[in-house]
């Protein structure tokens, strides 16, 4: 039995390896690009220092965001590949959690190692969250998954066994998740169903155990709903102004979240559209509001379709079924109640497809298991052919995004890298004056925080919301930084002394 489960572990560990092998492959670029706008917020001091100073902060969404901002301000300084570093490691990590927790709940390797590939590759589910676009996003929200996937985890052993301890570990990591990332609560549909569909269709099931799994299940809701209240009493609310709840649940045709909803779900799941043209950059071939219209049927027949499979040919698995449709629904709902489904005018990634990732890939791997590798050997090499057109398509976008942001990220990091490499050489009581965009009001405080060390500023040339010419008479030397296309190099004009010096850099 020893010898069984020895061997068990080496292949958990090698699907494990492979999984993240290919994950570094696709997103090794990372620690290359660099934080820009408003990325920087929670790396400022004077934003932790006024966030502390508010009463009942800790209610606040942004706890996760200023924790960790915070943190890796102290760590990683100017090193801002090592910021990039900080979410391979977290996105590597998440990946060994859920392949285990998809392997806890469904017993099935196959199931496990082919959900959690699909998530570490998910151009549509992690692009938005992990990259540049703001590097507040990966603060705010992913890292808590570290403690959400767990939690789950717990939550199915209690289920099984009945040991109250798991159930107490597992609302203990949901209290502290929600807590740190009041985002969260977009998760709590698979919490609030898992348990009541778990008794609904165990073996042997009672109305009492029934009614067990609905309290069960209300637990995390309830946990939820403290969360929201608290950043509604003493924050500035969590959610819209405009409506209710209540007013925008029973107005579907008012408020339009069906088809909100439906179109979540249809760029999700737009990869049959990307082998129109192979030729061409993928991102060209992304859908728009006009196309995801006329692809919205054919999507919703397709999940439907594969429900029923899923439904009929794995009986054991119907919980976890129901459970994915529903929290799937759930997260989508919430995401258009925010008024937060922005893929709409963005649908090439999106961050408020981060969780629902997590249940989307869940709901594939069960039907390709359903389909092809429950079945003889010989469908064995179709299902893990369609993974890896998966994995290969998303490792397509990630690519051709990679090549677009290189290029709109060169002039930012050549002037933060000048600005790194310069530092010992300016004199006290200089001001930089960077150019903008590549140097707007946040980077100017963050450097000026981390560099400046009480003898030089950095400001922006913007003027909009902290004008340099008001505070330029009262420094002895003044620098203004210009990029220049034609070499890729930064000019530096010596404003005091009229001289223009240009390094290549």
């Amino acid at each position: 039995m020893k010898k069984k489960h020895g061997i068990g572990y080496k292949i958990d560990l090698g699907l494990i390896s492979i999984i993240n092998i290919l994950a570094y492959f696709a997103w090794s670029f990372l620690p290359t690009v660099t934080i820009r706008s408003d990325g920087f917020v929670y790396m400022l001091s004077q934003t932790y220092k006024g966030f502390v100073q508010r009463s009942f902060f800790y209610t606040s969404y942004q706890n996760s965001g200023m924790l960790f901002g915070f943190l890796f301000s102290k760590l990683f300084g100017v090193k801002m590949e090592l910021y990039f570093w900080a979410e391979l490691v977290v996105m590597l990590l998440i990946n060994v959690l859920f392949y285990l927790l998809v392997k806890v709940v469904t017993k099935n390797r196959i199931i496990a190692f082919s959900a959690s590939l699909m998530f570490a590759t998910s151009y549509f589910g992690l692009w938005d969250m992990f990259t540049n676009h703001c590097y507040c996003f990966f603060l705010e929200r992913p890292i808590v998954a570290i403690l959400l996937l767990p939690s789950f985890m717990f939550l199915h052993v209690f289920l099984q066994h009945s040991k109250r301890k798991y159930y107490a570990f597992s609302l203990i990591l949901y209290f502290l998740a929600i807590g740190l990332a009041h985002f969260a609560i977009l998760f709590t549909g698979p919490y609030l169903t898992y348990p009541f569909f778990y008794r609904i269709f165990e073996v042997g099931k009672t109305k009492r155990s029934i009614m067990s799994g609905l309290l069960y299940g209300l637990s995390y809701l309830l946990i939820s709903g403290l969360f929201v209240l608290l950043q509604q009493v003493n924050e500035s609310g969590f959610g819209p102004h405009k409506w209710t709840f209540l007013e925008f649940l029973t107005h579907p045709g008012l408020y339009k979240y069906p088809e909100k909803m439906t179109l979540e779900l249809v760029y999700w799941t737009q990869y049959p559209t990307f082998l129109k043209d192979i030729a061409t950059n993928p991102l060209q071939n992304l859908l728009d509001i006009k196309s995801a219209y006329i692809y919205a049927p054919y999507i919703l027949a397709l999940y439907t379709i594969c429900s029923v499979i899923i439904f009929k040919t794995l009986p054991k698995f119907r919980a976890l079924l129901f459970s994915v449709i529903f929290g799937i629904a759930g997260n989508f709902y919430l995401n258009a109640y925010f008024n937060q489904w922005d893929i709409l005018s963005q649908p090439d990634s999106s961050r408020y497809l981060f969780y629902p990732s997590f249940l989307l890939v869940i709901f594939w791997s069960l039907f390709f298991w359903s389909i092809f590798w429950s079945r003889r050997k010989a469908f064995y090499h179709a299902g893990f052919f369609l993974l890896g057109f998966y994995v290969w398509i998303n490792i397509w976008l990630i690519n051709a995004h990679v090549t677009w942001i290189t290029k709109w990220d060169k002039s930012t990091k050549a002037i933060q890298e000048y600005l790194i490499k310069n530092r010992d050489s300016l004199r006290k009581n200089t001001l930089v004056i960077g150019p903008y965009p590549e140097i707007g009001i946040q980077e100017s405080i963050f450097f000026t925080e981390q560099l400046g060390r009480g003898k030089v500023r950095y400001m922006s040339e913007n003027t909009n919301y902290d004008n340099w010419k008001d505070v330029a008479p009262s420094f002895s030397h003044i620098i203004r930084l210009h990029y220049d296309e034609k070499c890729g190099c930064v000019a530096e004009e010596k404003i005091r002394q009229s001289a223009i010096s240009t390094s290549r850099f």
